[in-house]
């Protein structure tokens, strides 16, 4: 068994090193991060989606059976691009983050609107139309 950084969007994300569970992965990074960690069998890698009711996880769909359009969609929820306070997210997560930051009139969503277009730029380039 390995530990997984499950995302909003139940994908594997990272795999996190075993030396960064002892004690705790809340020791090494936080208690939200830690959050969205889960326990997977030694197989699960990155871009496996993982279903929170059953406990399991499943390979992701072939990239080459999807469009650009749905590439750029799971590059989007999937692909850790943004570098945000020294971790990587994903442009979902960037988005939610720059919609609170928004609401609170905060100048960081400004910045993640930078990074949020050259991430896109990067996704649109990497599977293009």
């Amino acid at each position: 068994m390995k530990t997984v950084y499950i995302n909003t969007n139940n994908t594997v994300i990272e795999i996190i090193p075993h030396e960064a569970t002892i004690p705790s992965v809340a020791h090494w990074y936080n208690e939200e991060f830690a959050s969205h960690c889960v326990e997977a069998p030694d197989d699960v890698a990155q871009r496996w989606v993982y279903d929170p009711d059953t406990k399991t996880f499943s390979p992701p769909p072939d990239p080459e059976q999807l469009t650009p359009a749905e590439q750029r969609k799971q590059a989007y929820e999937t692909e850790p691009i943004i570098n945000w306070g020294g971790q990587l997210i994903t442009v979902d997560e960037a988005n939610k983050l720059w919609t609170d930051y928004a609401a609170e009139d905060s100048a960081k969503a400004e910045l993640l609107t930078g990074l949020i277009k050259e991430a896109k730029a990067a996704i649109r380039e990497k599977y293009s139309d």
